[in-house]
């Protein structure tokens, strides 16, 4: 991650769960708040945290040393190496009939405890900063564990195999996402779903067999934290998405690729029944953030809030930024926001 010297961050009267609480109430705030984020490990999809434990220590200390410099609004903490499903029916099985031998993973699994205390170390050291568990539904988790291929062979030839399955992975990650909040301290989750292959699995589709257990989590982590989802519609590498499927899910913030879906913040906001809505950067290699000037980087903040508002908006990325960013230029991002 790039650094520099950064100025010095001003005070407010207002804590950030206030100002961010405003905001999810759509009332006015003392300035707009921003948040970005990062992956602290490479490739987090490509291995397993019980596997390689240590790693959580590597994650830990690139989230904690970001959070002192960068001081955001609230922090989407990172589950790098979390994002497969841990059972082994999944992992190495080849068949449908395979797949549907897979097991309910408890509460007290180490997959779950893991990140608790993973999540529990970040939010105990910034007690005052607003957190949100990078949390992904049940069909992303099953695609990261199956692979594209077998992940579209078995939504697309066995639905209703897909379904049961995805309501088991359901079932397990309530209990994760319950015990990241009511144990681990997060606010809420940073919920994450996609429709990588719209082209392939249709809207219909997706409807019939996904967002039974998209929902499935989603309310339970809306039920124990107060409804403090922020719902992530994920346009990461230019995946686009159906965004209409996903206006029925209950959050109190959503977030989209605005750059990647061509939906401005203020078309979002209209689109998903008036709920608070964050984005507007590109996270793009080259993007503004990284190459901009510090006036490039601060007229673009300001046409954000111009075309937005400053009521119910949360200026951020698409998705996640490099970690050779150079944190200085978030810092001209705030600054534009605090002025």
């Amino acid at each position: 991650m790039g650094r520099k010297t950064v100025p010095t961050i001003k005070m407010f009267s207002i804590s950030k769960r206030q100002r961010l609480q405003n905001v999810i109430d759509n009332k006015p705030v003392d300035h707009v708040p921003c948040s970005f984020w990062f992956h602290f490990i490479e490739k987090p999809s490509l291995f397993s945290m019980i596997d390689r434990p240590s790693a959580s220590d590597v994650l830990f200390e690139g989230q904690k040393n970001y959070v002192a410099e960068f001081d955001p609004d609230f922090v989407k903490v990172m589950s790098d190496g979390y994002f497969t499903y841990p059972d082994e029916a999944l992992a190495k099985g080849q068949t449908v009939e395979e797949w549907k031998k897979v097991a309910f993973v408890p509460p007290d699994h180490k997959w779950v405890r893991m990140q608790v205390e993973h999540v529990k170390r970040l939010t105990s050291l910034f007690p005052d900063t607003p957190m949100f568990y990078n949390f992904f539904s049940p069909s992303c988790m099953l695609r990261w564990t199956l692979g594209k291929e077998n992940y579209l062979r078995l939504i697309l030839t066995a639905p209703e195999a897909a379904r049961k399955i995805l309501s088991t992975v359901g079932e397990s990650v309530k209990g994760l996402a319950k015990a990241v909040i009511s144990e681990g301290g997060a606010d809420g989750l940073y919920y994450i779903v996609q429709n990588p292959d719209m082209n392939v699995v249709s809207s219909a589709v997706y409807t019939s067999v996904i967002t039974p257990s998209d929902k499935m989590v989603l309310d339970a982590a809306n039920a124990v934290s107060s409804n403090h989802t922020l719902l992530h519609i994920c346009g990461y590498a230019g995946v686009k998405n159906d965004l209409s499927i996903f206006t029925s899910y209950e959050s109190a913030i959503v977030n989209w690729a605005v750059n990647v879906e061509g939906v401005s913040l203020k078309e979002g906001k209209s689109l998903f029944g008036g709920r608070a809505v964050m984005g507007g950067f590109p996270n793009t290699v080259g993007a503004i953030l990284e190459t901009g000037s510090r006036d490039e980087v601060q007229s673009f903040t300001k046409k954000l809030t111009s075309d937005a508002g400053s009521v119910g908006v949360i200026i951020a990325a698409d998705c996640s930024l490099r970690l050779t960013q150079d944190v200085s230029h978030l810092f001209w991002v705030r600054e534009a926001l605090e002025n």
